[in-house]
C-alpha cells in the first residue's frame, strides 16, 4: 500500500469518528529531482504529516538515484536510511520505539551520527548522504562517527561526491545547514573534512594555484558566530535569511576581490559566480551575498574616520548605499574588523583592542537611531532629476544622477528643509559640482 492509499483510508476512518476530513496533497515520484517515491502530505490536528510506504532500494555505480525501488520491510527501510537515528520507528500499537539497526538508540544516547550500513557502501550508493550527515551533526551538536570521518577522506568517495551530486542538491543541503541553529559548525565540518573546494567550486578559468585556501573564511565564520551572540547585535534583529547570507559571505571571503570575465566583456565577482553556479541559490541570495562582500568595506571606511566626521549626511549616505540590508552589512563589517583577534575570541580571552571596536559600532548604531536614519534608504529627493536638469539646463543622464546625490546630502544635513529651499540650493549651489 502506498502512502497516498493509506492516507485515504485514514481520512475515511477519521470521518467515521466525526473528525473533519483533511485535504490530501499527493506528490508524484520524480527521480530526476530525487523524489523517488510517491508521497502524500496532510494536516491532522494542526500537525503536518507525511505518508510514504516502506521501501527497499538498489543503486548502480554511476548515479546516486536508485535504479530499483520496491516495497520493503521495516528492517529493509531502516538500512536504506542515511543515519541510524533517522532509522527509528515508533510502533503505535505497543507505543514502543523499534530499532531495527540495533544502533539508533545507542547513537541517540551517545550523540553520534553513524550510517546504518558500512559507511563506504552508504556513501557510494548516495554521496549526498555526506551532506546530510554534516547537517544533522551540526543541527543536533552530535559528533560524526570515526567511520564517517575516515570514509570522507577517501579520494574515491570525494570524487563521487564531487561528480554524482548535482550542484542544486549541494545548494539545497547547504541552505538547510545555514538556516539551521548552528551554521558555523556546518561550515567548520565542511572545512575540516576537506570538502570546501568541492562544494564551493571555483570557476574553471581560475588557475588552481590562484584558488585561495578556506581557513580565513572559516575563521571569519567563527568570528561572525561570536558577533551574532553579542548584545550589540540583538537590536538589529538579523533574520535567518540574512544570517544565512552573512555566513555565506563570511565563508566565501577568501574570494573577495577576485573576478572573472564572462562573454568576453562582462566582469563577474567570483563570489557571485560561486553562489550562482556552484551552489545554485536563488537570485536574491546571489545579490545579497555579493553585496555583503562588496560593501562591508564602506562601513569600515566611514566608521574608522574620526567621530567628528560622522555627520548626518555621512551616516545617511552610508545607509542609503547599503540599502535595506544595511544592518546585516554592519555586522559583517564588524566581524571583519574583529578577525585579527579571532584566536582571542575563540579562547574567551577578549583582547583589549576588541572593546573600542565594539564601542565604535555601538556608537554609530546609536547615532543612526537618534538621527532617525534607519529607513533613509527609502527617502525621495525633494527635487527630482527632471527638475534638476531643467534648472541647470542639462541633459538627463549620469551627470544628473551624480548631482542628485549632492541633493540628498544637502537634504540629510537640512532635515527640516522645504522643497523651495532645496530648489534654491539647486540653482545657487549645485552648479559648483559640475
Amino acid at each position: 500500500m502506498t502512502g497516498h492509499q493509506f492516507a485515504k483510508h485514514l481520512n475515511t476512518y477519521l470521518l467515521s469518528k466525526g473528525v473533519p476530513q483533511s485535504q490530501l496533497a499527493k506528490i508524484e515520484s520524480n527521480p530526476k529531482q530525487s523524489q523517488h517515491l510517491e508521497t502524500c502530505t496532510t494536516k491532522l490536528f494542526d500537525t503536518e504529516l507525511d505518508f510514504v510506504n516502506l521501501r527497499n532500494e538498489v543503486y548502480d555505480a554511476d548515479s546516486r538515484i536508485p535504479v530499483q525501488i520496491t516495497f520493503g520491510t521495516p528492517e529493509q527501510d531502516s538500512y536504506r536510511r542515511d543515519i541510524t537515528i533517522n532509522a527509528l520507528f515508533f510502533n503505535i500499537h505497543n507505543r514502543q520505539v523499534e530499532d531495527y539497526t540495533q544502533m539508533g538508540l545507542t547513537d541517540l544516547s551517545e550523540k553520534v551520527i553513524r550510517t546504518p550500513i558500512p559507511t563506504m557502501k552508504s556513501f557510494r550508493d548516495d554521496p549526498l548522504r555526506i551532506m546530510r550527515c554534516i547537517r544533522f551533526a551540526s543541527r543536533f551538536q552530535y559528533k560524526l562517527s570515526k567511520e564517517i570521518v575516515e570514509t570522507i577522506q577517501n579520494e574515491d568517495i570525494k570524487h563521487e561526491f564531487a561528480h554524482k551530486v548535482s550542484r542544486e542538491r549541494f545548494g539545497m543541503e547547504l541552505e538547510k545547514m545555514l538556516l539551521g541553529p548552528h551554521p558555523y559548525q556546518s561550515l567548520s565540518l565542511i572545512h575540516s573534512l576537506g570538502l570546501y573546494h568541492i562544494i564551493f567550486q571555483a570557476p574553471s578559468t581560475i588557475d588552481t594555484s590562484e584558488i585561495p585556501g578556506s581557513a580565513q573564511g572559516i575563521q571569519l565564520s567563527e568570528t561572525l558566530d561570536w558577533v551574532l551572540r553579542q548584545s550589540l547585535t540583538e537590536p538589529l534583529k538579523i533574520d535567518v535569511e540574512d544570517r544565512k547570507c552573512l555566513f555565506l559571505a563570511a565563508a566565501l571571503s577568501p574570494f573577495k576581490g577576485m573576478t572573472i570575465v564572462e562573454k568576453k566583456t562582462r566582469i563577474v565577482p567570483v563570489v557571485q559566480w560561486i553562489v550562482r553556479d556552484s551552489i545554485k541559490l536563488k537570485n536574491h541570495d546571489i545579490d545579497c551575498v555579493t553585496k555583503f562582500v562588496n560593501t562591508s568595506d564602506s562601513v569600515s571606511n566611514v566608521l574608522n574616520s574620526p567621530q567628528s566626521t560622522w555627520t548626518r549626511s555621512a551616516l545617511g549616505m552610508l545607509v542609503r548605499t547599503l540599502g535595506p540590508k544595511w544592518r546585516a552589512t554592519f555586522v559583517l563589517a564588524l566581524t571583519r574588523e574583529l578577525l585579527p583577534y579571532h584566536s582571542n575570541i575563540c579562547s574567551g580571552s577578549i583582547a583589549d583592542e576588541i572593546t573600542p571596536i565594539l564601542a565604535k559600532y555601538q556608537a554609530a548604531l546609536k547615532l543612526i537611531s537618534e538621527l532617525q536614519l534607519e529607513e533613509c534608504y527609502q527617502w525621495k529627493y525633494l527635487v527630482d532629476g527632471k527638475e534638476v536638469a531643467k534648472i541647470l539646463q542639462l541633459r538627463p543622464g549620469p551627470q544628473v544622477k551624480m548631482l542628485l546625490e549632492h541633493v540628498m546630502i544637502w537634504q540629510l544635513d537640512h532635515p527640516t528643509a522645504t522643497k523651495e529651499a532645496c530648489l534654491k540650493f539647486v540653482s545657487e549651489e549645485l552648479p559648483k559640482y559640475l
